[in-house]
């Protein structure tokens, strides 16, 4: 258990930003008054480093991230100088540098040690801001909005249904978000007083998902071709009705892509059940209709599976002492948890009820460490298979030999799809490391009983597997990342998500594949904004600011395609991966304002793209970003 009283203390000395080098210095001094003898130091750290390029103390494992380093004996008020040096890394960002620091003694006590590399940009307060006089633009931007030349009028406090119309399927999910975005009471109950009507209408002849919105003084008037189109024409309700006063208005719109999703990793850091529910709302409010939910990793398994209680009772948990060890910072304390399913059955229905369909997500066979460690049936005991994932595991990868694997994985997936009872499942399928199965001798007797080239095959052999029995027994598809149609063995109807770049959707979609846009330097929202040192997020795939997100093109490249291979294409999503964004304030900062470039680009015609007024719009939002009590990222810093 970790312990408050730490017995050292310490302090960077001295960060040195580098692109071709990492160097840091780390000062420890005893504070504890007695001799620390057999102490180790444990941080977290994604350029993991070797022996040689720690001085000072020796490092005597990594697992991951984490890194354990055997401290000399230190006399009370002894200092100890921890050199961090390695022309193989590259220190450049505050975030570059450890975290999750902690001390566990001899004795076995944990104490968490708080370095820090100074106050990073996402622990800013944005300046509070005044609800504006009235409002006259949107986001996403519509293809039509004609202002009337009428006055404006007060912003109502109550819209009424017209109750002889068709209703949603849950109003009360678009009621909570009127009153936390806009503050007008939404409700169907029949008023004769003050009330201000809203009346729908049904017109099968606008675009699919498309919506006329008329807003008057004396009510407003909404036409739509479908449920959709309620969902989008409410979201533009919302945000028109964000002043004091109303200007009256007219706006004709239509998506240019069925999908915009925004996908959320709860794997590597926690996300409690009511910020996915606030996402929600903030994924109906910009008009995004997915919610791509990464419930599994490496480092936790998320979801309740009622047949293997130890996935969450084993997987969902990180600390010191248990099976799953600290990463990513987690440091000294246990961190972690789950959703029910109860929890996850509300979630579905809530995002249905904002027209919003929730995507489940299980990776493998790559990113399955946690499944690994909480079932350890799935693993070849003679395996001799040495390899390395791109974070440092050598014990993450399912193996397709193993008789157990494609049984436990139906049973999983059998809860899953009962749990999700409109969606395709996500089979993740990324970064399976090189080098994989080649020692296990279960691996290469189910390649040569399936006349397989090599063990590497069984990859895309699972994966036609699963995709075969969820269609066959479930009427379910299936997606993935761009790795999913490795060695083409799934069908076409399987959706790629290219997220590599920009080239690898536009290939899936000429070999016949469907395509989800979501190319790292575009949509990556974990990407730092700018290179600046205290900004915070990664940059792997170079840094993302709201021009980079806004200008993005998804069909450029595309123009010399014929009409059914653009036809593959079905939208574009965001991501943010949970690596660094440990907290509901860092990971809102990470998305606002970029998700909303993210969602224009996917809503909005390539013509209305202008990135001044997309600036000016979004800074009319954080009124409601306020009202809803999102962070985000302060203009101040740049925008």
């Amino acid at each position: 258990m970790p312990d408050t009283a730490c017995p050292i203390a310490g302090h960077l000395q001295q960060v040195t930003p580098d692109a071709a080098s990492y160097q840091l210095t780390l000062v420890l001094t005893n504070t504890s008054g007695v001799r620390l003898v057999n102490a180790e130091l444990h941080f977290s750290l994604a350029e993991t480093l070797e022996a040689g390029e720690i001085s000072g103390a020796e490092l005597i494992s990594r697992d991951g991230d984490l890194h354990r380093i055997r401290l000399p004996q230190l006399g009370p008020d002894d200092q100890l100088t921890l050199r961090l040096h390695s022309c193989k890394r590259k220190l450049r960002k505050a975030t570059d540098c450890p975290y999750g620091y902690f001390l566990r003694t001899a004795e076995g006590q944990c104490h968490e040690l708080d370095i820090q590399p100074g106050l990073l940009n996402w622990d800013l307060q944005p300046v509070p801001v005044s609800r504006p006089d009235s409002v006259q633009t949107l986001i996403p931007q519509p293809q039509a909005l004609t202002l009337s030349e009428a006055t404006t009028f007060a912003c109502p406090t109550r819209i009424v249904w017209t109750p002889d119309q068709a209703e949603l399927d849950d109003p009360t999910a678009w009621a909570q978000l009127f009153r936390r975005y806009a503050g007008p009471e939404l409700t169907t109950t029949p008023d004769s007083n003050a009330a201000w009507p809203l009346t729908l209408e049904q017109q099968p002849d606008l675009p699919q998902g498309g919506y006329r919105l008329t807003i008057e003084a004396h009510g407003g008037q909404l036409t739509v071709a479908d449920g959709a189109g309620i969902h989008a024409g409410l979201s533009s309700l919302v945000q028109w009705l964000a002043g004091h006063r109303v200007q009256p208005v007219v706006i004709e719109d239509a998506p240019r892509f069925d999908y915009r999703g925004l996908h959320i990793d709860t794997a590597r850091h926690f996300v409690p059940i009511d910020e996915l529910h606030d996402l929600l709302e903030l994924c109906a409010l910009y008009r995004l209709n997915r919610l791509h939910w990464h419930l599994t990793d490496d480092e936790a398994w998320r979801l309740d599976i009622r047949t293997y209680p130890t996935l969450t009772s084993i997987g969902a948990w990180r600390g010191p002492d248990r099976a799953m060890p600290p990463q990513m910072g987690t440091g000294a304390h246990t961190h972690g948890g789950f959703y029910s399913q109860d929890e996850v059955r509300a979630l579905v229905r809530h995002a249905g009820a904002l027209g919003i369909r929730v995507i489940p997500e299980i990776d493998l066979p790559g990113h399955a460490r946690a499944m690994l460690r909480a079932l350890p049936e799935l693993q070849d005991p003679a395996d001799q298979s040495r390899y390395l994932s791109v974070q440092s595991y050598d014990d993450n990868t399912l193996n397709p030999g193993v008789s157990a694997t494609l049984t436990i994985l139906k049973n999983i997936l059998s809860e899953v799809v009962e749990l999700f009872p409109d969606a395709p499942v996500h089979l993740g399928s990324d970064e399976v490391p090189a080098g994989v199965w080649t020692g296990s001798p279960q691996a290469r007797a189910r390649a040569e009983e399936l006349g397989l080239a090599g063990v590497e095959q069984l990859h895309g052999w699972l994966l036609r597997e699963l995709e075969t029995w969820l269609r066959e027994t479930h009427g379910r598809t299936i997606s993935g990342w761009e790795e999913i149609i490795v060695d083409g063995m799934v069908s076409p109807l399987t959706a790629v998500y290219s997220w590599q770049g920009v080239e690898a959707g536009l290939a899936a979609a000429q070999q016949g594949y469907q395509v989800v846009l979501t190319p790292a330097q575009y949509c990556y929202l974990d990407l730092a904004w700018d290179p600046g040192f205290h900004e915070p997020g990664y940059y792997w795939a170079g840094t993302t600011d709201l021009a980079q997100a806004y200008q993005y093109e998804p069909l450029a490249g595309w123009e010399h395609t014929d009409a059914a291979t653009r036809d593959r294409l079905q939208g574009l999503q965001a991501c943010l991966w949970s690596e660094l964004p440990d907290r509901p304030e860092r990971r809102a900062y990470m998305l606002l304002p970029r998700l909303l470039a993210v969602a224009e680009r996917a809503w909005s015609s390539a013509e209305t793209r202008n990135l001044e007024d997309f600036r000016q719009r979004c800074l009319q939002h954080r009124w409601h970003w306020q009202q809803a009590g999102w962070h985000y990222r302060t203009p101040a810093l740049g925008w």
